[in-house]
């Protein structure tokens, strides 16, 4: 996460300076760097500018400055003027609850919708009560799934929002809101895996932390967090968290914090004992593996189905720039930078679409896969396919 700081010319992570601040060592000139990038970048898309800012992006902007000791609430923007950025989060939290009571659901999705009321309560800041009982309801409906599925990921960021407000004694909290994190702490149990996987590997983070601030609803033997921790441990040196994003997913598990804290931290006693070490060498290529491609879309009857060949240890987007070179118009495809990596927004022309909620979902065999094409790394033999679908 350190090395990603330097000369980067993307956006500034939120998430991986909340890791890093969250963790017990610092490399506080990396961390300083990331700071003012996100500060700068903050302030930037809060004030209106060409690229739209989620409600969910901002939040984590908000924490990510109040883990640096930063009042969001009273930041300095270019031309000296005060800008609070709670402000800014209140008018697209409204935004949100509008879309779920006109629509059913919010404007972007539940995962931001909650990170949005974590950024609030863990800077005790208000929660607005209209937000606490969308963010309630849709719990007890069961809204938190993705691709059909439930999602881990949306639940955990959920139950530390209720969790923070539990624990602040929000008035707002209410009965009903009680029994929607009993629910969803019984739902992320449900989905611990023997190996002790949380949802999947990259989902196991946040659950770790969710179940650790519940850890009064979490009946005696239901869960194992040492098996846990110790599977997320394993694939450290497997190059599962190798990227950034997939890192500070998991570095708050791993060093006992949870999201709650980040406006609990002291600077100050910050000591800078974090040097960094020399890159380590890039390992030499594999051998080449085969990996079957399907791109399909019944509403357009589109289903065309490739083979390529790609280094193993290459990711998933290799196979599509694969594709597309062997059949440029039945494998075209666009794509943004996330922090995850590559993102698919369209293929064959056919976009992804936020307002009706469909998207390019990549399936392993039946089961989505846990990462992005820009990070997930396929098996030789294993059968992709692009499915348009709806969330």
């Amino acid at each position: 996460m350190v090395r990603s700081v330097a000369g980067n010319d993307s956006d500034p992570n939120p998430s991986v300076l909340i890791a890093l601040r969250l963790s017990d060592r610092h490399n506080l000139a990396a961390e300083a760097e990331l700071r003012e990038g996100v500060k700068r970048v903050a302030l930037e898309k809060a004030s209106g500018g060409e690229e739209p800012l989620s409600s969910g992006l901002l939040a984590l902007y908000i924490m990510s400055l109040s883990a640096s000791c930063l009042d969001p609430s009273n930041l300095t923007d270019e031309s000296s003027s005060r800008v609070d950025l709670f402000e800014t989060l209140r008018e697209k939290v409204a935004e949100e609850i509008k879309s779920i009571d006109a629509l059913g659901r919010p404007k972007t999705n539940y995962y931001q919708f909650g990170l949005d009321l974590l950024a609030f309560c863990a800077n005790e800041v208000h929660v607005p009560s209209a937000a606490v009982d969308r963010l309630t309801g849709a719990a007890l409906r069961d809204n938190f799934t993705h691709g059909g599925r439930f999602s881990v990921d949306t639940a955990s960021i959920a139950a530390l929002a209720l969790a923070c407000l539990k624990k602040r004694d929000c008035e707002n909290f209410s009965a009903e809101a009680e029994t929607a994190l009993e629910k969803l702490v019984a739902q992320i149990l449900s989905h611990v895996r023997v190996d002790g996987t949380i949802g999947n590997l990259y989902s196991t983070g946040q659950a770790i932390e969710a179940l650790r601030a519940n850890q009064d609803l979490v009946p005696a033997g239901a869960w194992d967090c040492e098996r846990s921790l110790r599977k997320v441990l394993e694939e450290i040196p497997k190059g599962s968290f190798d990227r950034p994003q997939a890192a500070a997913q998991v570095v708050p598990s791993l060093e006992g914090q949870t999201l709650l804290n980040v406006n609990h931290l002291k600077c100050s006693s910050d000591i800078d004992n974090l040097p960094l070490s020399p890159s380590p060498s890039t390992a030499p290529a594999g051998g080449m593996i085969s990996v079957d491609y399907t791109v399909a879309d019944r509403r357009h009857s589109i289903h065309d189905s490739v083979t390529v060949e790609i280094s193993s240890g290459q990711v998933l987007f290799k196979v599509l720039e694969k594709a597309r070179a062997m059949y440029p118009v039945r494998f075209r495809f666009e794509y943004a930078m996330t922090f995850w990596g590559e993102s698919i927004t369209g293929i064959r022309g056919i976009a992804s679409n936020r307002t009706a909620h469909t998207y390019w979902q990549f399936l392993s065999g039946s089961q989505p896969i846990p990462r992005g094409v820009g990070s997930y790394i396929p098996s030789d033999g294993e059968h992709i396919t692009a499915n348009y679908t709806t969330w």
